[in-house]
């Protein structure tokens, strides 16, 4: 009996990893392949020879702290211990390893691998309790930013550290590099097709357009002041200024242009085309030709008016 559960077990885990790639299309799923068959590559003709066994343990032992579906096998199970049936298949998953290490004639490493896989579905969850950080500095307003600034701030920080070492060595160009590249990541905050009833929080226009312009000129400059602290401080102010100020207004009016077409795009590809023929290089051309952020201005206004006259707000 316990046999034939974990046979439909594994054919249930097979069946589902092909709908993920039937969803996911042939591109992606030929992505990761591709992906997937450069790893083994790259494990086969590495010099450590601990390197797969250490990915497999790691591997293993994350999967077994993160699975979800515990409590559902022991009442599958009738209350009996899970552990043979998690070794059965965290077996499985390490035959590729072995498979690996075989093929490089390393047969020590290939059966103590299976050693320490045994012992994982006995170790106790480790449980981390994370606090939120708060973050202050930005606009509250936007649930939006703040859940990308979550997800990116280790970008942020390692652009910034990246940034204040080269310019602390004369190289101011990483900085500038560094600050426009933080607002390109800035925009995947509005990366995604809204609900549109949430647009109907705001009982007027006004109160939209206010949130939206305060929030990201706000976070923008924010999160630009290490990058013209640096500039400032390391080089020419005057140089700095001018850089500085173009490139923050059209980081602002790309944010903002951004944030209102995720509003009229209904598809993700919609964003993307549009965030690489229009929002980049106009963005791109506003940072060293002050000029072309009129034209930004204007498609933000034109996208405004666009928004409200859809008549999405109850008036």
């Amino acid at each position: 009996m316990k046999t034939d559960i974990f046979r439909y077990y594994i054919y249930l885990r097979l069946r589902s990893g092909g709908r993920l790639l039937k969803e996911l299309g042939i591109l992606r799923s030929s992505f990761l392949t591709a992906l997937a068959c450069l790893t083994a590559t790259a494990l086969y003709q590495t010099e450590n020879q601990w390197a797969a066994p250490a990915i497999c343990l790691l591997a293993i032992g994350c999967y077994h702290q993160t699975r979800k579906d515990k409590s559902f096998l022991q009442h599958l199970l009738a209350g009996r211990n899970t552990s043979a049936f998690f070794t059965k298949e965290y077996l499985l998953l390490s035959l590729p390893f072995v498979l690996l290490a075989a093929l490089r004639s390393n047969w020590t490493i290939a059966l103590c691998i299976p050693l320490p896989v045994c012992l994982i579905p006995h170790m106790k969850q480790i449980r981390f309790k994370r606090k939120p950080i708060r973050m202050s500095f930005l606009y509250a307003g936007n649930i939006e930013y703040i859940r990308m600034f979550r997800q990116a701030g280790w970008a942020y920080v390692l652009l910034a550290t990246i940034s204040l070492a080269g310019c602390i060595h004369g190289n101011m160009r990483i900085a500038k590099a560094g600050m426009l590249l933080w607002t390109l990541i800035q925009s995947g905050a509005y990366f995604h097709v809204p609900n549109p009833c949430m647009l109907m929080t705001f009982t007027r226009f006004r109160f939209f357009e206010e949130l939206t312009w305060k929030s990201n000129a706000w976070n923008a400059t924010v999160s630009a002041l290490p990058f013209a602290a640096m500039l400032t401080g390391f080089g020419n102010p005057t140089e700095a200024l001018t850089f500085v100020a173009p490139c923050l207004i059209s980081g602002i009016l790309y944010i903002q242009g951004m944030a209102l077409w995720h509003w009229i795009c209904r598809s993700e590809m919609g964003l993307l085309a549009a965030q690489i023929a229009v929002f980049i290089p106009l963005f791109a051309a506003g940072c060293f030709i002050p000029l072309f952020n009129l034209g930004g201005l204007a498609l933000t206004g034109a996208l405004s008016y666009i928004i409200y006259f859809q008549e999405r707000w109850k008036h």
